[in-house]
């Protein structure tokens, strides 16, 4: 007679499927080639931004890449969605790791569509080391602003606005003042440094141009689909 506290036999539909020897080599392949895509893409994107920055013949941005190169990067960027698709098809695959590698898939697909077509990336599918170059793009256009308008005095800009024709070919009826304009720029001027600051500028002796510190993305995090 069974105690009730002896351990009932687990149903067979909750029973972890066995997988033969085949499949367990199969699964490693499968990994196995998920590993080599990721790398090769990886190691094709590095090389592209070194010969660039190396070179300094274009700025960043997609469609400043050579067609070549744009191509190169498509392919193995479909070869890596592949991969993670045909890893979700697997049988072994719990939900949670199934939905993961469509969204990795999914991601992998735009970035080739993407560099296919020579547009710029979108946010969402931005890699970490294309994101801190879209930001050191901004900070450097910071700078070109920050130079113009040190340059600038206040009887310029009142003056420019005199000059100012409206959409109908109009001067503007009421123009600001000295005074009136004056607080506004220091209030643009103020913020203009704190953002520089935020982003790793910081000004060097009178007449010497800004200095920008430079950023670093961990290999690791170079490519990150997450």
């Amino acid at each position: 007679m069974s105690d009730e506290n002896d351990a009932q036999p687990t149903a067979a539909s909750q029973q972890p499927a066995e997988q033969s020897p085949a499949d367990v080599l199969k699964a490693m392949h499968h990994d196995l080639a998920s590993t080599v895509a990721h790398l090769g893409t990886i190691r094709d994107e590095l090389a592209g931004f070194m010969a660039r920055d190396g070179a300094s013949e274009f700025r960043f941005g997609i469609g400043a890449v050579p067609q070549a190169e744009r191509l190169r990067l498509a392919t193995h960027y479909q070869a890596t969605a592949g991969v993670y698709r045909r890893r979700a098809e697997r049988a072994d695959r719990t939900p949670e790791q199934r939905a993961e590698e469509l969204k990795r898939a999914e991601w992998y697909e735009r970035r080739a569509a993407v560099f296919r077509a020579g547009e710029e990336m979108p946010a969402a599918y931005r890699t970490p080391r294309e994101s801190c170059a879209k930001v050191d793009e901004l900070r450097k256009a910071i700078c070109v602003v920050a130079g113009v308008f040190s340059d600038l005095t206040i009887p310029e800009v009142v003056s420019f606005q005199r000059y100012l024709l409206d959409d109908t070919g109009a001067r503007l009826e009421h123009v600001m003042t000295a005074d009136q304009i004056k607080p506004t720029l220091e209030i643009f001027a103020v913020h203009l440094g704190t953002l520089l600051h935020l982003l790793g500028g910081h000004p060097g002796q009178p007449g010497e141009p800004i200095h920008l510190w430079a950023f670093d993305v961990p290999l690791a995090e170079s490519n990150d689909a997450t």
